[in-house]
């Protein structure tokens, strides 16, 4: 998702970046380029605690709130004029099914033109998530929304193209234990568990 963010930021030095379920990620400390505006999204508490732990900075605007409800689009339209682009990382698969195409056509609707990163999991994944993942195993967390092929999202709006589909177990591979690379390359379903999508959300 870096990749993708910084070849934005080639095209559009100006452009504005909105972070969904941003946490305590970096992503504005990894790809700032001093002139884009930057809109970090996350529920009150966790918003209150990126006060503490990031410096404040003009272009870096913190929204505390469901994305889900509209009240943001006009405080964010008022401040920046795009080009946008929008991520979701770690975010998607934790919100039922209507949520997930809500989302899809709020950024439709209201943000024509612009990129939308997101990950997800498959099928097989959600059905093995409380065994591979600490965050499920150990939390009351659970995964609701799960597709295989993110290039069916297609079919929802005929505004949202899929352009780009990663796998994560395609990279980093020196990272995975040997049983991970191994399996990966001879099971399809455990190398596409897990994905990385980037989305054209059509004028």
């Amino acid at each position: 998702m870096d990749r993708w963010i910084q070849d934005f930021l080639e095209s559009y030095p100006s452009g504005a970046i909105g972070l969904f379920g941003v946490g305590l990620d970096t992503v504005f400390e990894r790809n700032d380029n001093g002139l884009s505006t930057w809109f970090e999204f996350d529920f009150p508490d966790v918003i209150a605690l990126r006060e503490t732990c990031f410096t404040p900075d003009s272009r870096r605007h913190l929204i505390a709130g469901s994305i889900l409800e509209t009240g943001w689009i006009d405080r964010v339209k008022s401040t920046a004029e795009g080009p946008w682009l929008f991520q979701a990382a770690g975010l998607l698969m934790y919100l039922q099914p209507e949520q997930v195409k809500q989302l899809f056509r709020i950024l439709a609707d209201h943000f024509p033109g612009s990129t939308f990163l997101f990950d997800g999991c498959s099928q097989f994944a959600k059905k093995n998530s409380v065994r591979w993942e600490a965050t499920i195993r150990t939390t009351s967390a659970k995964y609701h929304w799960a597709i295989d092929d993110p290039r069916d999202i297609t079919t929802w709006d005929e505004r949202i193209k899929v352009t780009d589909v990663r796998y994560m177990l395609d990279h980093h591979r020196h990272q995975w234990r040997w049983g991970t690379r191994f399996w990966s390359r001879i099971l399809p379903k455990l190398r596409k568990a897990y994905h990385i999508n980037r989305a054209h959300l059509a004028p």
